[in-house]
Formats: structure tokens, sequence, C-alpha cells
């Protein structure tokens, strides 16, 4: 799926799988590097959504190996290769991954990740830039207008399904009430006052919908397309 060149040097398609999603590239002689190359071979291409952080390591201090890994810029399926300048090898200062070996003279490494943290990297790390490369990979990450819808329909449904489970008609919560067996110094009770007169009302604690928000929000952080799995039922 990838491969890089160093200038001057053939190219190389060898390279060390550290994970399912970060790949290792070991390169001899670090100090001769001056540019590389990386790009995609084109047997396979990104998922979608996804690319590819490419990032340089030289092997300095072995007492300090979380601090010798620099993001260098990216690759995506509308990006496919780059070229990058290898640049103040003596001032690497960023962390790729800490699980990797140091003793190697240098190394490129290349972690497959959603654009969007991408797009955070490309920001924090070369603000600098020309913000045209950067609002491309934007671009290409904007969800379309059905995508939205699908994401809104699934939220809710996945709020409702959670909230009914702790749902408890009108009528259940008086009768509860004048058996006393609600707490009335619980906020999360209903004052008898507030029940409707019918009795037909469905009512569920505010907790829940606190509850439901940290989890939604949780499975949004370890995977931002984690809603396309709920079920439409």
């Amino acid at each position: 799926m990838f491969a890089i060149i160093v200038a001057g040097r053939l190219a190389q398609t060898n390279f060390e799988k550290v994970s399912d999603t970060q790949i290792l590239f070991n390169i001899t002689d670090a100090s001769t590097i001056n540019h590389i190359v990386v790009f995609l071979t084109g047997e396979i291409a990104f998922p979608e959504n996804m690319g590819g952080s490419v990032f340089f390591h030289v092997s300095q201090d072995s007492l300090e190996p979380n601090l010798q890994w620099k993001y260098i810029g990216y690759l995506s399926n509308e990006k496919p290769s780059a070229i990058f300048k290898i640049s103040d090898k003596s001032k690497i200062t960023s962390s790729f991954t800490s699980s990797l070996p140091q003793h190697k003279p240098a190394q490129v490494g290349i972690s497959i990740d959603s654009l969007t943290n991408i797009l955070s990297l490309e920001q924090l790390h070369h603000p600098q830039i020309n913000n045209s490369a950067i609002m491309q990979l934007s671009q290409n990450h904007t969800p379309n207008n059905d995508e939205k819808v699908e994401y809104c329909v699934k939220m809710l449904q996945n709020f409702y399904h959670y909230a009914s489970s702790f749902a408890a008609s009108g009528e259940s919560i008086k009768n509860a009430l004048s058996l006393q067996t609600f707490d009335p110094q619980n906020t999360d009770n209903l004052n008898i006052a507030t029940i409707s007169k019918d009795g037909r009302s469905t009512y569920f604690p505010t907790s829940a919908l606190e509850q439901w928000y940290k989890n939604f929000m949780n499975k949004i952080k370890i995977n931002p397309n984690f809603w396309k799995s709920i079920s439409n039922d």
C-alpha cells in the first residue's frame, strides 16, 4: 500500500507492521537524508474519510524515545504522494508511538487516521503553510446533506431507545407517589404536581439524558463513525 524514496536511493517498499493502523520504514545512514518521497502504491486506497499521518524519527538519546518523532505531513486518496524536506534532524521533538524500536538510524512512520485528526495535526504543526491544503483536507471530510440527515436520525433513534428504557407512565408515577415509594428529595423523581392530569404522559429522569450524552460522546471520541452501525429499528 505504501512506499518511500529517499533522494538518491532506490524505492523502498518493505516495512514493519507495528499495529493494524501503523507501519514503519527503516532507513540506513540518516545523515545523508535530505528529501523523502512517501506515496501510495495504488494497490489499496484509504478507507472513506481516512488518510495517513507521516512521521520521521532519528535515533539519538535512548533515554528519551518519545521525544524523537516529528509529524511531517500526510497522505490521502486525494493526495497520494508527497515529498518532505528533512532538516534540523537533531531537533525532532514530537511523538509517534512509544512501542516502536529505537535502535535504527532513522525511520518513517505512517499512521492511518481520520481526516479530522490529520487536519488537527496540520493546523498544529504547519500553521504557516498556505491554508488551501488544509481547507481541501477539511472539505474532503465534510459530509453531504444525506449523511448529515442520517446522522441526526440515528442519533435521535439512539437517544429514544436509551431514554425509553428509563420511562415510566404518569399513572404509574402517580400510584408510586401515593404509596410514597418515590423519594421527594430525589431530584430525579417527579413531584405529583408535575404529572399531567390525565396520567397518560410518559416521563424519564434527567439523569438518563445526562448519561446518554456522556456515553454517546465517549463513543464518538473512540470512533467518529460508530453511529453508522446504529440500527434503524
